[in-house]
């Protein structure tokens, strides 16, 4: 018989290996199962993808520059064999080696997820990711390996997580917590993790018109006093995420101007500042709102992969333009096979409907 994830964060706790703060509340949660909306969750998954694809070989031009070269960019730029199609980066790969362990298992195992996110090339790997995978493949433990920091490498990938919870008594908020920890042992990534796995199984299990109002409160109720940098003058991330961007939506300031004036790199403090104006601003847009992620942003794939997640889970496939899902090649490797994510998607829908 096996440990539960919360048995097993519960002792990681009790041995100090996790930092974070508060996480002990989370533990006697009781997460009540509700039927998903199945189309969300074929959204949600694809709305990764999708946004991932049409960013991932643009990504850490300036938008400036990006700009000039492209023109504004409304469809995939990657070819391969001279054809035009979505390809996946890291962000792809990793959130379905998440499906595919809780399709194999049942459950979210972070032994396996390790061994299988280091277990293939991964393209577009982040510096804080590369380290983890030289400790992993060193001999380290799973859960030794995560490095302290706010990068946004764990929150791409975090979406799959809530899905046992929704096929059985699995805390999606523990998932969430171990599934981060195995790359990102930061505070900022953990809390961000949590909230939003709470987000992305509030809206595939119902409608909530007010779902962003709580997030950095969400997020900060596990990062206590721990400082994070913002580029904005005499303010912290709480405010930016909270005062600055409302101020920003209501002087309807653009997409361009906001990122550039807060930052739009991996570290999560501008990849989150930027997710939260652009879905605020084009709520009822989600086409929209996912290219002006992948058009006016440094870290286009990972933040257009979230905007992507957010509006699928919103919306459902509709969030989504024909030609972007018939243009994506579905491949989790560049030589690998076609259509591998749609036949994951089918099998996820299976498995939740049975």
């Amino acid at each position: 018989m096996r440990y539960t994830n919360t048995q097993l964060l519960s002792s990681l706790l009790s041995q100090g290996r996790i930092n974070a703060n508060n996480l002990e509340e989370i533990l006697d949660i009781s997460i009540k199962r509700v039927r998903p909306n199945i189309d969300k969750i074929e959204g949600m998954l694809l709305g990764v993808a999708i946004g991932d694809s049409l960013g991932n070989a643009i990504e850490l031009i300036d938008p400036n520059i990006r700009l000039r070269r492209y023109g504004f960019i409304e469809d995939y730029v990657s070819s391969l064999g001279g054809k035009r199609m979505g390809l996946p980066s890291d962000d792809t790969q990793l959130t379905f080696d998440t499906v595919k362990v809780i399709l194999e298992d049942g459950y979210l195992n972070p032994e396996k997820l390790a061994k299988t996110f280091f277990s293939h090339e991964i393209y577009g790997i982040g510096i804080s990711t590369s380290e983890v995978r030289d400790r992993y493949l060193r001999g380290m433990k799973w859960y030794e390996c995560g490095v302290e920091s706010a990068g946004n490498g764990a929150l791409m990938r975090i979406s799959p997580a809530i899905l046992p919870s929704l096929k059985g008594d699995e805390n999606h908020l523990v998932d969430a917590v171990l599934d981060t920890i195995i790359t990102h042992n930061d505070a900022l990534a953990i809390g961000t993790s949590i909230a939003f796995a709470e987000l992305f199984r509030n809206l595939v299990t119902s409608v909530n018109e007010d779902f962003l109002a709580n997030l950095p409160e969400r997020i900060f109720r596990f990062v206590g006093n721990r400082y994070y940098k913002v580029r904005i003058p005499n303010a912290n991330l709480y405010e930016l995420l909270t005062r600055e961007i409302d101020k920003a939506l209501k002087r309807d300031e653009d997409t361009l101007t906001f990122c550039e004036r807060v930052g739009s790199e991996a570290y999560l403090g501008e990849t989150l500042s930027c997710v939260l104006f652009i879905v605020k601003k084009f709520r009822e847009k989600p086409q929209r709102a996912i290219l002006e992620a992948v058009n006016y942003t440094w870290d286009s794939d990972t933040i257009a992969s979230i905007v992507g997640a957010i509006m699928g889970a919103i919306y459902g496939k509709s969030a989504f333009r024909k030609e972007w899902i018939d243009g994506l090649s579905g491949r989790l490797l560049i030589n690998g096979k076609d259509g591998v994510i749609f036949e994951m998607i089918d099998e996820v829908k299976s498995w939740l409907s049975s």
